[in-house]
């Protein structure tokens, strides 16, 4: 199951986009959808790691506060 998103973007981000598109060999639909997957997992990765870190340090910052 897939859905479809419509998104407005102002025309000098559009032709960034197809430029960039092009540049890759990828429909801009293609590029969009891997932007996002890689944004989203650099997301997961960055609150991973902050919480790994905030586990690591919970008794320093026991003592500190």
């Amino acid at each position: 199951m897939s859905k479809t998103f419509e998104v407005h973007v102002p025309d000098e981000l559009a032709s960034q986009i197809e430029k960039a598109a092009t540049a890759r060999g990828l429909t801009v639909q293609q590029l969009v959808k891997i932007s996002v997957e890689e944004m989203i997992e650099r997301d997961a990765e960055f609150e991973s790691a902050a919480a790994r870190v905030l586990e690591r340090n919970a008794e320093l910052y026991r003592r500190l506060s």
